[in-house]
């Protein structure tokens, strides 16, 4: 057994406190434009993403949601792969849920017939979305 003393300073039984109760917001380089609140996926080079597309299976692997638009090739947007993405929505009603569209961007309804079903998140409030990540993996009827 050790004579170390106990260090209570530095542990508080029963007690989590979260360092930072926000989302994580990472800088990704864009392979192409993003838009705000666009749901994006691994791009072409390692690093980079791009667009996510309900309707092609390989683009339907959704990573996150941009925070912002970025139409430059090679700058970065900030995406968010779970948690709050703030001023994304614009009139949302809260408790909806937000889906991968077949040509991308997100909506309150599912993707076209043949496009994969992604559940992308939940309108938090009327501007901001709760980031869920669910690939349902099936096609929409």
């Amino acid at each position: 057994m050790s004579n170390k003393p106990f260090r209570a300073d530095i542990l508080e039984v029963g007690t989590i406190t979260a360092q930072n109760s926000g989302p994580v917001i990472r800088p990704v380089e864009v392979s192409e434009a993003i838009l705000k609140a666009d749901p994006v996926t691994p791009g072409p080079s390692t690093g980079q993403v791009r667009r996510a597309k309900a309707n092609t299976e390989a683009l339907a692997n959704v990573i996150g949601v941009a925070v912002a638009a970025q139409s430059v090739v090679g700058e970065k947007v900030g995406v968010v792969s779970d948690g709050l993405a703030e001023g994304v929505l614009t009139g949302a009603t809260p408790g909806t849920i937000y889906y991968l569209q077949s040509t991308g961007g997100i909506g309150p309804s599912l993707p076209g017939s043949g496009s994969q079903i992604v559940i992308i998140g939940t309108a938090w409030t009327s501007t901001d979305l709760w980031v869920q990540l669910q690939n349902i993996g099936q096609e929409a009827g």
